[in-house]
């Protein structure tokens, strides 16, 4: 863009001067045409052949250039336009003649050939067109412009226009063309600019002497008179022959220009040529010598040197033979007439080396038109290195091909082995020869052949293949073998053969099965371990754990699968500190004990477990593995609280005992008395304490009377009423009115009511001297168990009962089987008039205290009657709506009593009742 407006600015610039040059011309000369037309058309020409035919046409139009004619021929008018314009084509026409000309350098687009064209153009358009402008006249501007012109003055005009502009031309051609004006105008100074100059200066010399000679000549010899001046302007003759020796002598010009302008070309090409011939002849890669036909150096580059270690002026002293230790094959053709032009000789010799080394060289000989002979010499040094490297790793590679740990098999399209290594042989126990050949499938178990038919056309479709086969051995062993195999191609894409790498697996399938019996034995072990066992991974994935684990949490496995489940179920708000202390165990190596642990179980009750884990390792995808041990030691916690409580109260009493003995020392005189009296309470509190222990065990022995008079000696007249009332009744029961059979029924069920007060009598007696024996009992199994007992004994009376699984708690199983027994059978009983009888047992919390309950659905009671409920002999329906003794309910308090619980009892009349219970509330 700066250069377009630079170039833009010149042209204006000298358009401008050409414009003002042809008014100063006004001032000097009458008329003004012969100074102004000779230089000022020269500037805008200038303009054109520096930057071409568009800044030939703005120094023409914004310079004014082209507008001179109406300064200096006022008179033309409108005709003045006509010769602006045909300025301003000849402008553009010398503009692009020579941008043309510095693409394409030939004649017909030399100055001398292209500006008598442009001229004789202008000529021919000139009068052809400016008498049409005078037609025109008189313009608006100038009223006194002629409207003609005689013919002898046209002519003479054309004649003058011709010439001048012809001579502007090469003189604005000489201008442009000295180095100074070119370095002004930013344009590339040529060595051959002087020389044009010279050429062109020459021409323009030549023509205007030779026009004088033969104008003298003319006048003298032919006209006979002596000339006046030296030029005439007003003979057509003399302007003719000027025309004529001026064209001749630029056609001339322009040829020597061209002809030079080429020589000096093809001179600066040839030069070019050398140096890139030697450039590229020094550059190249391997050593070249030129020699004669009988081996002599003639030429060789910097390569050649390089190799050799000679110098340049070295080897042209040498024999090229005498560069290498064995040559008598490689250069015994040189001299020979019969080696055909252009045809190569190819060999490889050790060259030697200036200070005696040697390196492995490729020697390519080769008869150039001219009858010498041109040597290559590449340096192959590192590719016989690299050769050598090649056979050593083939055999290197061979080796690990023959030995590798893998066998190795290639069969063709039909499936016959063609090539396999020492390892595949060594796994079968055959020998090669006894391979190679021979269809794969022979080598197969006969069940496995068919599968090989099928899978063999579909790997040669996929292209690859992960199998496993089972193959005999030739000693008969069956082996199992996996095959891991690609397809090999050809150029052309076709199946080429087979490449197959099969590893004997079986030992390691033993392995895996007996691994995966292992694993099924620890699984066992796990699951049916005492203590509660959990395996998990660092991703939180709980893995497994026993049912020991199950049993006394009350989850599963599906609960609690991954570690943040458990962490929030058995810990709630203080799961995350548990959690810093899971995740410290994935990076530990080796056991850790982990302490004490508060855990809520799933029905709600508090149990202490005390864990133990051990990193057990990484598993096969990279997860830590880690074994986490727990022991309940919830009683043992228990049993410790108490013990803590028991040692406290000690202190407590030894403090006061401290506390008296200081007293009793204050009073010593007061002791002695105390003493006195002390000694004879004594001795009747001993009177008194064994007054009433005689007193209790003759209770305690009349009690065991009383239940051995009760078992025995009531029972037995007990049984003489019941047999002689079922005499009375099997033989008199015929001669009994309806009264007297319903008095004899009315005895037998009092009879046996009276039994069932007994038995409940001896029962409530026993509960309260029996031994208990805690144990852990799963109470969910004992009342399942006497449910279906009680069903067994009343086929008759249907229901439906349910019950809480896995509820487990410590407790006499004797004693609590009572418990359960006598509230079952209520309920069972007072619901059986009902349509839907419904029994449910279960567990919740009240008051924070794990509380176990039986509902039923049926009669239920008046809860105004409920403080007598538990009395023994109370009752709170009809003995003829439901039978009954009102001895259970004492028996079940009592029994729970002994437990350190309590029961108590909700009902409606009609809604059903439902009877609590808690064990062990003091702990």
């Amino acid at each position: 863009m700066r250069i377009a407006i630079r170039k833009t600015i010149i042209s204006i610039v000298l358009g401008i001067l050409c414009f003002f040059a042809s008014k100063w011309a006004l001032t000097f000369s009458q008329p003004p045409y012969i100074i102004a037309i000779e230089w000022c058309e020269i500037l805008p020409f200038m303009a054109a052949m520096a930057f071409g035919g568009r800044y030939g046409l703005i120094a023409g139009v914004f310079g004014l250039g082209a507008f001179f004619p109406f300064i200096l021929y006022p008179n033309n008018g409108w005709s003045n336009l006509i010769t602006s314009l045909l300025l301003l084509f000849m402008y553009f026409q010398v503009g692009y003649f020579s941008m043309k000309r510095q693409r394409i350098p030939a004649f017909w687009n030399s100055p001398l050939f292209v500006y008598p064209l442009v001229v004789i153009l202008f000529s021919f358009l000139f009068f052809a067109l400016f008498p049409l402008g005078l037609s025109l006249n008189p313009p608006f501007w100038y009223p006194e412009a002629v409207t003609n012109i005689s013919p002898q003055l046209f002519s003479s005009i054309i004649v003058k226009s011709f010439v001048n502009l012809l001579v502007q031309l090469f003189f604005a051609d000489f201008l442009i063309r000295i180095p100074l004006i070119r370095k002004i105008f930013r344009l590339e100074i040529k060595k051959e600019s002087r020389l044009n100059n010279r050429i062109a200066l020459l021409a323009f010399i030549l023509s205007g002497l030779s026009w004088y000679l033969v104008i003298i000549f003319n006048r003298i010899f032919i006209e006979q008179t002596f000339p006046k001046g030296i030029f005439s302007w007003n003979d057509p003759h003399e302007l003719i022959a000027l025309l004529l020796i001026f064209s001749i002598s630029s056609i001339v010009g322009s040829l020597l220009i061209v002809f030079t302008e080429a020589r000096l070309r093809a001179e600066d090409n040839l030069t070019t040529s050398k140096e890139n011939y030697r450039q590229i002849f020094d550059q190249t890669v391997d050593g070249i010598f030129i020699t004669f036909s009988d081996g002599k150096i003639l030429e060789v580059n910097k390569r050649g040197s390089e190799l050799s270690g000679y110098s340049y002026e070295e080897l042209l002293t040498m024999q090229v033979s005498d560069l290498f230790l064995e040559h008598e094959d490689c250069f015994s053709h040189l001299g020979e007439t019969k080696m055909d032009t252009f045809s190569s000789l190819f060999c490889e010799e050790p060259l030697v080396h200036k200070n005696g080394s040697s390196i492995f060289t490729e020697i390519s000989t080769q008869k150039m038109a001219d009858g010498k002979f041109q040597t290559v010499v590449r340096d192959i040094s590192d590719r016989k290195k690299i050769e050598l490297s090649l056979q050593q790793n083939e055999k290197y590679y061979r080796a690990l091909f023959e030995n590798s740990p893998l066998g190795y098999q290639s069969l063709d399209t039909d499936g016959n082995i063609i090539e396999v290594n020492n390892s595949w042989l060594k796994i079968l126990g055959y020998k090669r020869e006894e391979v190679i050949g021979r269809w794969f499938g022979e080598f197969l178990i006969p069940e496995m052949v068919g599968a090989f038919r099928e899978r063999f056309p579909k790997f040669k479709a996929d292209g690859e293949v992960h199998n496993q086969f089972r193959m005999v051995h030739k000693n008969g062993n069956v082996l199992d073998v996996a095959f891991d195999g690609r397809i090999g191609y050809d150029k052309a894409g076709s199946f080429k053969q087979t490449h197959c790498v099969l590893n004997d697996i079986t030992t390691r399938e033993r392995m895996l099965n007996e691994l995966k019996e292992s694993e099924r034995r620890f699984r066992i072990t796990i699951d049916n371990a005492p203590l509660p066992i959990m395996l998990h991974a660092d991703d939180g994935e709980v893995l497994m754990i026993s049912k020991a684990w199950s049993n006394l949490s009350g989850y599963t496995l599906e609960e609690i699968s991954t570690m943040s489940k458990w962490l929030e179920k058995a810990y709630g708000k203080a799961q995350d500190n548990v959690k810093k202390v899971v995740n410290q165990t994935y990076s530990k190596i080796g056991a850790e004990y982990e302490g004490e642990f508060v855990i809520t179980a799933k029905n709600g009750s508090q149990i202490i477990w005390d864990f133990s884990s051990s990193n057990l390792g990484k598993l096969s995808d990279g997860r830590v593995l880690v074994v986490s041990m727990a022991m309940d030691v919830t009683g043992r916690k228990k049993a410790e609280n108490e013990n803590i409580k028991i040692h406290e109260d000690l202190k407590q009493l030894l403090e006061e005992a401290d506390l008296s003995r200081e007293v009793l020392l204050n009073v010593v005189e007061d002791q002695k008395i105390a003493e006195e009296k002390l000694n004879q309470l004594n001795l009747t509190l001993e009177e008194k304490v064994a007054d009433r222990t005689s007193q209790l065990v003759a209770a305690n022995k009349e009690l065991e009377a009383f239940s051995y008079s009760v078992s025995h000696d009531l029972r037995a007249p007990l049984r003489g009423i019941d047999g002689w009332s079922l005499a009375l009744k099997e033989d008199y029961e015929d001669k009994l009115d309806e009264n007297g059979k319903l008095y004899i029924n009315r005895v037998r069920s009092e009879i046996q009511r009276m039994g069932q007060l007994i038995d409940g009598l001896l029962l409530l007696s026993r509960v309260t001297r029996m031994e208990s024996k805690q144990a852990a009992l799963n109470l969910s199994n004992m009342v399942n168990t006497i449910a279906s007992r009680i069903a067994d004994e009343n086929p008759n009376h249907k229901f439906y009962i349910e019950i809480e699984p896995d509820l487990f708690d410590n407790g006499d199983n004797d004693l609590l089987q009572i418990v359960f027994t006598n509230l079952l059978e209520n309920a069972v009983k007072f619901s059986s008039k009902v349509q839907s009888p419904k029994i449910e047992f279960g567990r919740l919390k009240i008051n924070g205290k794990p509380t176990y309950f039986i509902k039923d659905n049926g009669a239920g009671f008046d809860m105004n009657y409920a403080k007598n409920l538990f009395g023994a002999f109370q009752r709170m329906h009809k003995q003829t709506d439901f039978p009954g003794t009102g001895v259970g309910l004492a028996t079940v308090q009592r029994i729970i009593n002994r437990h350190n619980g309590r029961v108590w009892a909700e009902a409606k009349v009609d809604e059903g009742a439902t009877f609590f219970f808690t064990l062990w509330e003091d702990k």
